[in-house]
């Protein structure tokens, strides 16, 4: 087995830097895991059952007028106005009524045409 004490100058400091060593992998390991696990709080996600097939689900939900504004950084009143006036982005979402909920892929189809249309990223 190779021993630390074999090495010298140069070739030691390499060593280090590239293996920094098990409590600062562990700590790192931990920071990762906490990281983790807040995003996943943030999305709703407890932590029971299998968390990448939870979150997956979360993106098949359908969406309220509420969270598609969100997304869109403006008001609920502002995308549900839009969406009073344009019938045609109610059909690329699928709703007949405004403050209809709608599947996320449709509004994520639709989301370009309603960023043009709120006039988002300016």
């Amino acid at each position: 087995t190779a021993s630390a004490a074999r090495f010298r100058g140069n070739t030691l400091l390499k060593i280090n830097l590239q293996y920094p060593g098990e409590a600062l992998v562990k700590a790192q390991i931990e920071a990762d895991i906490d990281a983790y696990m807040a995003a996943m709080a943030r999305l709703g996600i407890n932590g029971a059952g299998e968390p990448v097939s939870t979150s997956t689900l979360y993106y098949d939900d359908e969406m309220t007028t509420a969270a598609m504004a969100s997304e869109l950084d403006v008001s609920t009143a502002t995308l549900t106005n839009l969406l009073r006036v344009n019938g045609n982005l109610r059909r690329a979402l699928g709703i007949q009524v405004p403050t209809a909920s709608v599947l996320r892929v449709n509004f994520e189809n639709a989301f370009r045409d309603l960023a043009v249309a709120l006039g988002v990223g300016r």
